[in-house]
């Protein structure tokens, strides 16, 4: 192998250990915030099962929801685009270089494995987790909590459950809008964003 296709692998391999440890902070972080959410969602419930004002503190709830469910997919969103370049700009790169097509190839290895799967089960895994935790318990403080708030005649109450199913129904669209990401994408879904 010429000193020039050397170092353009060295390159590359630099490139992937730069965007896996970014993968791996994204991931951290992700992990961090949905800890934090649950922990926090403990409290609140067991803050609301112990006074008077029950409804009052679920209300807390659909708003921590749509802050930290935020971040988690927001950093879901700038993983699955790192993997994307990874796999349909990066990899091919230095296969061509290497004349070997099993360099870099763990992309092209999963996106076959969830093939075999099925799209249906891994779009489940994804959107199911998401739901259960961020999406789920949001509802249920809104259910729980609406009658009193809606015959409240406070209006900052009324006010803040409003903004809570506002939130509770925007963030799930806008999850699904950009669920692509979440599924393998496309080249240009990388270029595009």
């Amino acid at each position: 192998m010429s000193n020039e296709k050397h170092s353009s692998i060295e390159c590359y391999l630099e490139e992937h250990r730069a965007l896996r440890a970014e993968i791996i902070s994204h991931q951290e972080t992700m992990r961090n915030f949905t800890i934090l959410y649950v922990t926090a969602l403990g409290s609140i419930g067991g803050v609301a099962l112990s006074i008077d004002a029950f409804s009052r503190i679920l209300l807390m709830i659909p708003l921590l929801s749509v802050v930290l469910g935020s971040v988690v997919y927001l950093h879901g969103i700038r993983v699955s685009q790192l993997g994307l370049y990874i796999r349909d700009k990066l990899s091919p790169s230095a296969r061509n270089i290497t004349q070997d097509d099993t360099v870099m190839d763990w992309g092209n290895y999963v996106r076959q494995k969830e093939e075999e799967r099925g799209k249906i089960r891994s779009w489940f895994s994804i959107t199911g987790i998401y739901i259960i935790v961020f999406f789920l318990p949001s509802v249920l403080a809104l259910i729980f909590s609406g009658p009193e708030a809606l015959h409240s005649h406070s209006n900052w109450i009324i006010s803040i459950w409003g903004l809570g199913a506002v939130f509770t129904i925007i963030l799930p669209a806008i999850f699904m809008r950009e669920r692509k990401y979440w599924f393998g994408g496309k080249e240009t879904d990388v270029q595009n964003h």
